[in-house]
């Protein structure tokens, strides 16, 4: 499916709400020099792209849990 696809198709009222997203933002050393914890993104949109680990806080979750969960996966 191309972004565009998956746009067209795009629909927010799917989803329950409030719709609520937690972005990671880990940072590191490495050889001396600061690092960011990046992922590919595996899904539209921007599919192919890195960016920050992230994702959609569960209803009957906490923005915690949530944040370790995308974390661990």
């Amino acid at each position: 499916m191309t972004e565009a696809d998956f746009l067209n198709d795009y629909d927010p009222s799917a989803f329950e709400r409030p719709s609520v997203t937690v972005d990671l933002v880990l940072l590191g050393l490495h050889q001396g020099q600061p690092t960011a914890l990046l992922a590919k993104r595996e899904q539209n949109p921007f599919a192919g792209q890195w960016a920050l680990p992230g994702g959609f806080v569960r209803i009957d979750e906490a923005v915690d849990d949530a944040a370790k969960r995308i974390l661990h996966d």
